[in-house]
């Protein structure tokens, strides 16, 4: 069978496992429910690349020898992929940073338009999400050396 013809082949099983009754429930209206938000912590927790070692090995016929090739494989590359892993966990935790950034930006303009009380789900303290994410993660925010001070121009009355 060809890759293109996998997903039609599939279809048909499942058609007809449906016709002789294998598959009782009825999962036509069945929807996933995906979490609206995540938390900041949950979201550095996954920022942060941590690969456990002791997950690479084998369960084939041959794993002994092959779990030793692969760990011997790893020792050999540690330093290559651990700049592999520092680099990208730097980017991962700057981009968290950004995009908190980018939220607290959207609050205050909410905020300023009316769409929004203050602290009603959006900021929890003055500092503002990414203030927060930098100096728990020790990094600086994109703008520059220092956390950047909020410059609120005098904008026109909120529609």
């Amino acid at each position: 069978m060809k890759p293109e013809q996998a997903l039609a082949h599939a279809r048909e099983q499942a058609r007809a496992a449906r016709e002789r009754g294998e598959y009782s429930e009825d999962l036509s209206g069945f929807q996933v429910q995906v979490p609206d938000r995540r938390s900041h912590e949950q979201l550095v927790e996954w920022a942060l690349i941590e690969p456990d070692l002791d997950l690479v090995r084998s369960t084939r016929a041959w794993g002994a020898p092959i779990t030793a090739l692969k760990r011997g494989a790893v020792h050999v590359l540690r330093q290559y992929l651990a700049q592999i892993e520092s680099q990208q966990s730097r980017f991962n935790v700057h981009m968290l940073v950004r995009v908190a950034e980018l939220e607290d930006r959207m609050a205050d303009l909410e905020q300023w338009a009316g769409r929004r009380e203050p602290g009603e789900y959006g900021r929890v303290d003055p500092d503002g999400a990414a203030a927060r994410l930098a100096r728990d993660l020790d990094v600086q925010p994109a703008g520059g050396d220092e956390l950047p001070e909020r410059h609120r121009p005098d904008l026109p009355p909120a529609p």
